[in-house]
């Protein structure tokens, strides 16, 4: 099963607009296609939690953002 179109999307953007490929560990993000990848190796991915086929989390790193209270999440 492939992971959802969206959650694949809005991890690209999230990872492109965070210089991800300079991020401390970003073990397994990989975009180099534009067909989602399999849920089982999104779900190996660095910080990326996903059930079925959806991401349901994103690492302790990622919860953080929640704390910038100027932006509307």
């Amino acid at each position: 099963m492939t992971i959802n179109t969206n959650d694949y999307q809005t991890l690209k953007a999230l990872y492109n607009s965070t210089s991800g490929k300079r991020w401390k560990n970003n073990t397994g993000w990989d975009f180099t296609s534009e067909t989602p990848p399999d849920a089982s190796e999104v779900n190996n991915w660095h910080g990326v939690t996903v059930v079925g086929s959806r991401v349901t989390e994103t690492g302790a790193t990622m919860t953080s953002i929640a704390d910038l209270e100027k932006i509307p999440l």
